[in-house]
């Protein structure tokens, strides 16, 4: 049952397809209630996106750097600092961690974190970060999938968990 209270339009509009789509076997009411189902996911998809848009636009945005060959890097390198690639990978894993607890933390603004946050945001990251470096090995070229930037990835998302809540503090609620 979603929110009766709500004054959110998605939640309005799911409320209004749940009591108007009802079962019956005539082919007019299956196509109705069909029609009731996709409009359901889509909305459902809408909402997602609401709430999720950041984490998923950082995580495209960590596939896209991610995929680029090898000898393409080396051409735009900028900073000739030793492993410096684990510093990025920290990087993109700390900020993602973020978003992700960000997102599904339902006392954020209390400047509070729940369990259940973090551990959503260790099952995405750290499978995301595992995902992306068997693509490295596997499917990417001139890349290869490294377990020091995996350990990197995991460094990333500890200190982002162990940081939420002062970075909640510091953003006023925002993160």
């Amino acid at each position: 049952m979603y929110k009766k209270n709500s004054f959110s339009p998605i939640y309005t509009t799911l409320g209004i397809l749940e009591h108007n789509c009802g079962k019956s076997s005539s082919l007019l009411f299956r196509i109705k209630n069909l029609s009731c189902v996709l409009l359901k996911t889509l909305l459902g998809m809408i909402e997602f996106w609401k709430r999720h848009w950041r984490s998923i636009t950082w995580a495209i945005f960590i596939l896209v750097l991610c995929g680029i060959p090898g000898n393409e890097i080396n051409k735009v390198k900028f900073i000739d600092i030793p492993q410096f690639d684990k510093f990025v990978h920290f990087f993109f894993y700390f900020v993602f961690t973020l978003l992700l607890i960000s997102e599904n933390n339902t006392q954020k603004h209390y400047r509070k974190v729940t369990v259940n946050a973090i551990l959503i945001a260790a099952v995405i990251s750290l499978s995301y970060g595992g995902l992306i470096e068997i693509l490295q090995k596997e499917v990417f070229i001139k890349r290869s999938g490294d377990i020091m930037d995996m350990i990197a990835n995991t460094i990333g998302f500890l200190i982002a968990a162990i940081s939420y809540r002062q970075v909640n503090r510091i953003t006023e609620g925002y993160i």
